[in-house]
């Protein structure tokens, strides 16, 4: 049963069907799979994808290589001064 846009557990998938959307970086069609769609909604992400998995995979290895390992502590270092005193 869906109560206010929400799906209550155990009918997950029962309103869900694929869906072809459009990439936003490469202009190809792919399907938004009900498996996927049940991974949106589980998490709670309310906007469709906007990248195949392609491009989203190669973005993010791009984004890796940028960043040396990939991770981001959040936290910014800052500049080791030179005038230190010794």
């Amino acid at each position: 049963m869906e109560v206010a846009g929400f799906i209550q557990e155990g009918e997950m998938g029962t309103n869900f069907k694929p869906r072809v959307l459009i990439c936003d970086c490469c202009n190809e069609e792919f399907v938004f799979t009900i498996e996927a769609q049940e991974y949106f909604a589980q998490r709670g992400y309310l906007d469709d994808p906007r990248m195949c998995k392609h491009c989203y995979t190669k973005g993010k290895r791009e984004k890796r290589a940028q960043n040396g390992n990939g991770r981001s502590t959040g936290v910014v270092a800052e500049p080791v001064s030179q005038n230190r005193r010794k």
